[in-house]
């Protein structure tokens, strides 16, 4: 240490900063001028060596070799080193464990493992008393370079192709091994991986339709195709309230859901409700009115869910019931019922008999099924605050489910199974619009059973139909009816008649008939009477010929021809002078000689077997259209307006 000038002095030395280093007062007399007195701080210094480190290219999972940094204390007082923090892929250890006196340094080693692909950079900071100053950070750069001979995933396809959250999908590619993740459209999951061409993950709550993806070290591969998140409900909260109560439901894949609604029983998908998505994985709804208790269904584009345990919804007053629509049906018809106070219904019965199905429409309507068992009788709505009957009482039809065996000949015994058979008053074979069917005996064994046997005369292929003073019920399907000889025809009464006419024909082995036609147009309407007659209706087009008829082993004909005449079923205009051009329409004009208004007679054209142009006749007055023929005359019903 120099002094400023010459003369006496004073010096001490002690801690006056309180830094925990000793510095050093001095007073000074000079020979010459007035005293002086100098205080001397100690102070650290930090030096750093290098103050960046560059690890080069590292194999992913692999640490480098470590490199060192040299920290010393150039300064003249105590360097405390306070902290020593790493960040990204690197790693310190180091000597700098307490003070460094001055002139002294310590050294810090530092590692690199990358853990991806890629430049990686970091920082080593250390946190010391530089120059005095407590919290003083200095700084070294890190970086590095993480490399992989690993190739990035491929996806190639996923089983299944939809799913609910939870579930388990098998996905297929290549380079899936060291797989670090996977995502159902951005949404991670876990997973398995089962070899470096399949890995098993599971579809997370919050996952939405989308693209899957799998990522390694060396990247990530993308489905070509979406899988879809279908709907899964939970649960909801609370479980019960009344019309109007706020409910949360819980689940997965609540992805633009397009219905919500409660009751639903298997048959009815439920009331609906207004709700809002608030997640993917909750709806806001609110209990709707005419809602009952069962489960919560929410449907969306892909699919539909239901909730695993029901929601009891309360009423708030006993039900009034006014009328059903329809009044009558059979089993398992859908009856709308009107009244009030629907909401919470708890059943629907149906003369006593309880309806398995029914659904809320709103507080004011219902629907439901009429059930099995069901007679006719008055219905019944009740909730937990009371119940209403029907003044008027719901008629249950008979309803035909099936029969026993599927064909036979005649006389053959027949089970017809099906509902409301108490009280049938008649069963039939093979009934048409024109004609009942067959009858047959019967036996009503019980309300869901009758005993028959094919009538004579039964057509090949005929639905039964059970009749009752309720109504009746046909068969969905036919029965076959099997000829046992070929048919014979003899006769037919009438000999002629216009179209529509009702022949009866006289042979034999007329049950099983198939088809029935006259002069080679069938008729689609015939009723066997016994296995020796048999009723026809004349079909539109039919002309003058034998009638054919055949059974399931073969055809026989008439020997004689069955006269189609002619019939007028109408003219236009219905008025006119004398020179008006008039169609008429009808059956059987082929072969017109002669065509009169009101007995005069008029020129005319047959334009075909359906159809005549004729021309008013002078002199003629009001009055009836005739059409003569070989095979008979037609006169209209109708006269015609002469001007």
């Amino acid at each position: 240490m120099t002094l400023p000038v010459q003369g006496s002095f004073t010096v001490a030395a002690a801690d006056f900063n309180s830094d925990g280093s000793l510095d050093l007062a001095v007073s000074l007399r000079p020979a010459f001028g007035p005293s002086a007195f100098y205080v001397f701080f100690s102070a650290p210094a930090i030096g750093l060596f290098p103050t960046a480190l560059n690890f080069g290219s590292q194999s992913v999972g692999s640490s480098a070799s470590p490199q060192t940094v040299t920290l010393g204390n150039p300064g003249n007082g105590t360097l405390s080193v306070t902290s020593l923090v790493t960040s990204g892929d690197f790693a310190e250890t180091n000597t700098c464990s307490g003070p460094l006196a001055p002139g002294e340094d310590c050294m810090i080693s530092v590692s690199f493992a990358p853990t991806t692909v890629g430049t990686r950079s970091g920082t080593l900071t250390i946190t010391d008393n530089n120059h005095g100053a407590e919290g003083s950070a200095q700084l070294v750069s890190l970086t590095g370079i993480g490399t992989s001979s690993a190739l990035p995933p491929t996806v190639s396809s996923f089983s299944p192709a939809s799913g609910v959250a939870g579930k388990s999908v098998t996905i297929s590619g290549a380079n899936f091994s060291g797989t670090s993740a996977v995502s159902f459209n951005g949404a991670s999951t876990t997973f398995t991986v089962i070899s470096s061409t399949q890995v098993s993950a599971i579809v997370p709550n919050a996952a939405t339709a989308g693209p899957i993806k799998v990522t390694n070290l060396a990247g990530t591969g993308t489905s070509a195709t979406s899988f879809i998140v279908r709907p899964k409900v939970t649960g909801f909260s609370p479980s019960s309230g009344s019309k109007g109560t706020a409910v949360t439901v819980t689940g997965s894949g609540f992805n633009s859901p397009a219905n919500v609604s409660f009751g639903y029983d298997g048959k009815f998908n439920g009331t609906p409700a207004t709700f809002t998505v608030v997640s993917s994985t909750q709806i806001s709804t609110s209990v709707p009115a005419g809602a009952t208790s069962g489960r919560i269904r929410m449907a969306t584009p892909v699919g539909a869910a239901t909730s695993s345990t029901s929601f009891t919804v309360k009423a708030t007053a006993a039900p009034t019931l006014s009328f059903p629509s329809p009044p009558s049906g059979k089993v398992g018809t859908t009856v709308t019922i009107t009244g009030t106070n629907f909401t919470g219904a708890t059943s629907v019965l149906f003369n006593g008999v309880a309806s398995a199905y029914f659904e809320g429409l709103s507080d004011t309507q219902l629907k439901a099924i009429v059930p099995v068992a069901a007679a006719t009788g008055p219905i019944t709505v009740a909730n937990a605050m009371g119940s209403a009957a029907s003044s008027a009482s719901f008629i249950v039809k008979p309803k035909i489910t099936g029969f026993a065996p599927a064909g036979g000949s005649m006389g053959t015994a027949v089970t017809i199974n099906g509902n409301t058979f108490t009280g049938a008053t008649a069963v039939y074979f093979d009934p048409t619009s024109s004609f009942k069917g067959t009858p047959a005996a019967f036996t009503v064994v019980s309300d869901t059973q009758i005993s028959t046997s094919v009538p004579g005369g039964a057509a090949a292929s005929s639905r039964i139909k059970v009749v009752a003073p309720q109504g009746y019920g046909i068969s969905s399907t036919s029965f076959a009816v099997v000829s046992t000889a070929t048919p014979t025809v003899n006769s037919f009464s009438p000999a002629s008649g216009v179209v529509g006419t009702t022949v009866t024909l006289t042979g034999t082995n007329f049950t099983g008939t198939k088809a029935v036609s006259l002069n080679g147009t069938a008729t689609p309407n015939f009723k066997g009477i016994s296995n020796t007659q048999l009723a026809v209706v004349v079909p539109a087009g039919a002309t003058s010929g034998p009638i054919t008829l055949t059974n399931t082993l073969g055809s026989a004909s008439s020997s004689t021809s069955f006269i189609v005449k002619p019939e007028v079923t109408g003219f236009s205009p219905t008025s006119g002078s004398a020179g008006t051009a008039v169609a008429i329409t009808g059956y059987n004009f082929t072969g017109a000689t002669s065509v009169t208004f009101d007995r005069t007679p008029a020129t005319f054209t047959v334009v075909s077997d359906r159809e005549i142009s004729a021309t008013v006749p002078s002199g003629t007055n009001t009055g009836p259209v005739s059409v003569r023929a070989p095979q008979g005359a037609a006169t209209s019903s109708a006269p015609f307006l002469v001007n």
